[in-house]
């Protein structure tokens, strides 16, 4: 018999760990915005790396896939904002 407690905690845990990815990707990405160094540029898509890791695990060990899609589409959003970003000096 299935322990509804602990899968129910264990989905849980993997949404949570996909939203602070996720709210770690936008805390990079508006870094870079401010301040288009190469080196935050490349700090903000080593953090959307591992966010992009922590969506897979989520895809694959969710039960539930509406907030996982819902924190997806922000993953998206960040990376097209992220590819918007020139490194100062380069225009």
């Amino acid at each position: 018999m299935v322990d509804h407690t602990k899968v129910s905690w264990k989905n849980e845990n993997v949404i949570s760990q996909l939203r602070n990815s996720v709210d770690h990707v936008t805390t990079a990405v508006e870094q870079a915005q401010s301040h288009p160094t190469p080196q935050l540029i490349q700090q903000a898509q080593n953090v959307m790396d591992r966010a992009d890791n922590a969506l897979n695990n989520a895809l694959q060990n969710s039960e539930h896939l509406e907030p996982v899609n819902r924190l997806q589409e922000q993953l998206n959003q960040n990376k097209e904002r992220l590819q918007q970003v020139q490194p100062l000096g380069d225009e």
